[in-house]
């Protein structure tokens, strides 16, 4: 059986805009097909399908069963179709990498959750090319549990990926649809797990050994790009403080594996990409920067200083900040800025101008830079040591990026070793993070004092600043962490 590739991308929306989307001009003279579906998942109880890389189902499309193998990919997915045999499931005649050592389980596969849609579909003709656009509105069911499902899928079946992408951004700017690149059965695995509320954590990766760079950077991207949007879609109902953080580091991911293929993904779509994630990383990183403060440090001090004179005045104009800088990501995360910028990452990812001449094996050059870069950490010896903190800030900056570099390649190569080093940096990321809060603090009371200019207000944040002083221990584990760093046996070639 052959794998064929389905490109498709995924707009979230509002359900009261569904309506004003299905009037649109690109469907003028269009009449959509109408099917109601009744679509239920399978793994077994250990979700070994889902750890492998895999979503299964079937779907019921009047007297039609259709079974559907799809791996968890990014814009591409791999996509086996059988007919449903009426026992239930069965993987037996499918030949998709990495299935087949799961097949030797001896899966004991049962149903994990349902989704039930009314589904309108469109043909609609860009430019020579045919996209396959379909509304869906309906719900997921798990474990007694329920979520709306409300989304447009845009699938190329012919012609070239531009009009897609085009298309996308359109029905975007029609119904302010958000790119959303987490499949419904993500989504259910989610709802049985009770977890649709929580940001997810850690990265979702599977690449095979022999990946090409290509491929190895389109699936990273996809990887970060999910999670992402676990969490900022959280955010498109409340303001979590979790869920910025998550969003974070998923934006934190995506920009260094720009910057692990930098010499690979080029053009000026890779450099517009670049340009913009500095952007939303920016907005992420001061509304984190001032969720850590008031919440980790400022309300203790709070409750230690009750009597200070300024202290609740110093803690509200703190509040009144975050406030701000909130209502500023969450204008972001609702603007065509944002929708655009998720379009073009996926689409660089996907196809962009880089992939005409990017060619090699991943390991190859994820090799060759994590070496240089793990050296160039090693060697910032003073930075450590110093009293500097912006040199100690940038090795921190260095450090993080290097660590999100050794999770992709152990999610190709699963070394022992790496995930030795791995620990490393992040205890050294950590140890540096905590020694850069009380610089960042100082700005954060900086700010705060000369925009108040209130007396009491400076007098508390004075005695605030008095309790910013890093520890001289946290210096000296952070020295003796640095320390432990060495180049590792897992870059040789063997």
């Amino acid at each position: 059986m052959g794998n064929p590739r389905e490109v498709e991308i995924k707009l979230r929306l509002d359900p009261d805009r569904a309506p004003q989307l299905a009037r649109a001009g690109f469907f003028a003279g269009v009449d959509p097909e109408k099917k109601h579906y009744h679509t239920v998942y399978f793994d077994d109880e250990k979700q070994h399908l889902l750890r492998g890389g895999f979503e299964l189902r079937i779907r019921q499309d009047g007297e039609r069963s259709l079974q559907t193998l799809k791996t968890i990919d990014s814009v591409e997915r791999g996509e086996w179709e059988t007919e449903a045999e009426e026992g239930g499931p069965s993987l037996e005649d499918i030949e998709a990498p990495g299935l087949a050592k799961l097949k030797k389980r001896g899966l004991n596969l049962c149903p994990q959750f349902s989704l039930d849609v009314d589904r309108r579909t469109w043909s609609v003709t860009r430019d020579g090319s045919c996209i396959e656009v379909a509304l869906d509105d309906g719900a997921l069911e798990a474990q007694g549990r329920q979520r709306r499902v409300c989304e447009a899928e845009l699938e190329l079946k012919s012609g070239d990926s531009v009009a897609l992408y085009e298309l996308a951004q359109r029905i975007g700017e029609e119904a302010a649809a958000t790119p959303y690149f987490v499949s419904k059965g993500a989504r259910g695995y989610r709802l049985a797990e009770d977890a649709m509320d929580t940001p997810a954590r850690g990265l979702v990766l599977h690449l095979e050994k022999d990946v090409s760079v290509a491929d190895a950077f389109e699936k990273i991207a996809g990887a970060c790009l999910k999670q992402f949007s676990l969490s900022e879609e959280i955010l498109e109902r409340a303001t979590d403080a979790e869920a910025v953080h998550q969003a974070r580091v998923a934006i934190r991911r995506l920009r260094a594996a720009f910057s692990m293929f930098k010499d690979v993904v080029v053009g000026e779509d890779a450099e517009a990409a670049r340009s913009e994630l500095k952007w939303l990383s920016d907005l992420f990183g001061e509304a984190r920067e001032l969720d850590v403060f008031v919440d980790s440090r400022m309300r203790q001090i709070a409750l230690q200083h009750p009597d200070v004179p300024g202290m609740q005045e110093l803690t509200q104009e703190l509040e009144a900040m975050r406030e701000r800088s909130r209502r500023r990501l969450q204008d972001a995360l609702h603007s065509p800025r944002f929708r655009v910028l998720l379009l073009n990452v996926a689409r660089c990812a996907h196809s962009g101008q880089w992939r005409q001449s990017g060619g090699g094996l991943f390991l190859d050059i994820a090799r060759s830079e994590l070496d240089r870069r793990l050296r160039s950490v090693i060697k910032k010896r003073k930075a450590v040591r110093g009293v500097d903190a912006r040199k100690r800030h940038r090795l921190r900056i260095k450090a993080k990026k290097l660590r999100y570099m050794f999770e992709f390649m152990r999610a190709a190569a699963p070394d022992k070793g790496l995930g030795v080093e791995s620990d490393r940096l992040e205890e050294l990321q950590d140890l540096l993070g905590e020694l850069n809060d009380a610089i960042a603090g100082e700005r954060l009371l900086g700010r705060v004092v000369k925009e108040a200019q209130a007396p009491a207000v400076i007098f508390a944040a004075d005695l605030v600043r008095a309790t910013l002083t890093a520890s001289p221990k946290l210096t000296q584990k952070a020295i003796k962490t640095h320390a432990r760093l060495r180049r590792t046996q897992p870059f040789d070639r063997g």
